[in-house]
């Protein structure tokens, strides 16, 4: 198992390092261009959304117009932004940057990023993203490498946002041999009843973001209490959650940065992915060692290099 996880450090490495050759040769053909990208940030006070303005912004070649909206912005005069300045590109950041940006883009295409649950967006023909959360797969391989003895794990899901993320996930789980216990559920209101009957049949909660499942702050208080009375460990999506679940694997924010620039740069050569959508190419691991030892999990420790934050 540690010689496969070497070999998928390497290749995360590699493909880091083909993104930076490719993104440094795009600048260089990009210079002394026209071409202007506008830059919506739905808050710069959020550290990730910082990181990964600075990221995209470093790695533009091309001439940049910024629109904080930590500052008092309105649709008006964003729609006014994009006619004065007729960008080439809109990127967005965060959901509030993307939903104002839609209203007033125009034809001008749009990236976003740093969005949860991009799926219950609308869309047009000229909308690209880079999807907030770590892919399947990899999600579920770092789960049994750190934890063993997991077998079941249980998901809440609503199926209108994903239906075919949870498909997936089943599917993925019977390859590597974890098998996935997935409740839907209709509304909101129907978590405390449903998690009671599902957190009895599993050995953790995969907590996903699914709006028809956490719809406000209550319903996580909800999730974890009960997991905590039910001595079952939370696996979680972002870094908010790092004093209430045992294991959080999420995204990297400099490199989705890195890789919306990229993106950007296609799409403005008139040479865009296929993928509308596409999957990031870095992440994060945070383990709460306290919630490991509280529910006695046996926990892989030469996994523990493969951490980038531990909390003890």
């Amino acid at each position: 198992m540690n010689r496969l996880l070497k070999i998928k450090d390497i290749i995360k490495h590699i493909g880091a390092y083909i993104l930076l050759l490719c993104i440094s040769a795009n600048s260089a053909l990009g210079q002394d261009t026209k071409e202007k990208v506008l830059i919506i940030n739905s808050g710069s006070s959020v550290e990730r959304y910082k990181d990964t303005q600075y990221e995209f912004s470093t790695n533009m070649p091309y001439q940049k117009v910024f629109v904080d909206m930590d500052n008092p912005v309105d649709e008006k005069r964003v729609k006014s932004i994009i006619q004065n300045e007729a960008p080439d590109l809109i990127y967005c950041i965060g959901t509030n940057a993307y939903m104002v940006s839609y209203k007033q883009a125009g034809d001008k295409p749009i990236i976003f990023s740093s969005v949860l649950n991009w799926q219950r967006l609308p869309v047009r023909n000229n909308t690209y993203g880079i999807a907030n959360t770590v892919p399947v797969n990899l999600q579920l391989f770092m789960f049994r490498y750190f934890f063993p003895d997991i077998k079941n794990i249980g998901i809440l899901y609503n199926k209108k946002y994903n239906k075919e993320w949870v498909k997936k996930a089943i599917k993925e789980g019977e390859d590597i041999g974890i098998n996935i216990v997935a409740k839907s559920i209709p509304e909101p209101q129907a978590l405390e009843s449903s998690l009671k009957a599902l957190i009895e049949s599993v050995d953790a909660i995969w907590l996903i973001p699914d709006p028809g499942v956490i719809a406000d702050e209550q319903s996580l208080v909800t999730l974890f209490k009960q997991s905590e009375e039910a001595k079952k460990p939370v696996f979680a999506y972002d870094e908010i959650f790092k004093n209430d679940a045992a294991f959080i694997i999420y995204t990297d924010a400099p490199t989705i940065g890195r890789q919306s620039a990229s993106l950007a740069i296609d799409i403005i050569k008139r040479n865009p992915t296929k993928d509308k959508v596409l999957e990031p190419a870095g992440s994060y691991i945070m383990i709460n060692l306290k919630k490991v030892k509280k529910y006695k999990l046996k926990l892989n420790n030469d996994a523990l290099d493969s951490v980038t934050k531990i909390i003890e």
